[in-house]
């Protein structure tokens, strides 16, 4: 067990460990400095695609993730930060 606490990493969506590719429920992919953690999402086979969570959670060493695939965080109405005009038509 790690003695750093795990950290929310809410960006991700997707990591690539040794079997594939792997969907990641939002908002729940963690790490330390030694570990990772995430609960796993399936697709469901409908008319819409939609993606239901498993009652699986996935753990292992931070070594076994090859890559990650996050979505940027927004930068509109962040404090701070000027605000940008809409886009051009």
């Amino acid at each position: 067990m790690s003695a750093i606490p795990r950290r929310q990493q809410p960006d991700v969506t997707r990591v690539l460990l040794a079997d594939g590719w792997h969907l990641v429920e939002q908002r729940t992919f963690e790490l330390d400095g030694h570990s990772f953690g995430f609960a796993e999402l399936v697709p469901v086979e409908g008319e819409h695609g939609e993606l239901i969570a498993t009652s699986r959670f996935i753990t292992g060493p931070l070594t076994s993730v090859f890559a990650v695939e996050s979505e940027p965080t927004p930068t509109e109405n962040v404090p701070g930060q000027p605000s940008r005009p809409p886009a051009w038509p």
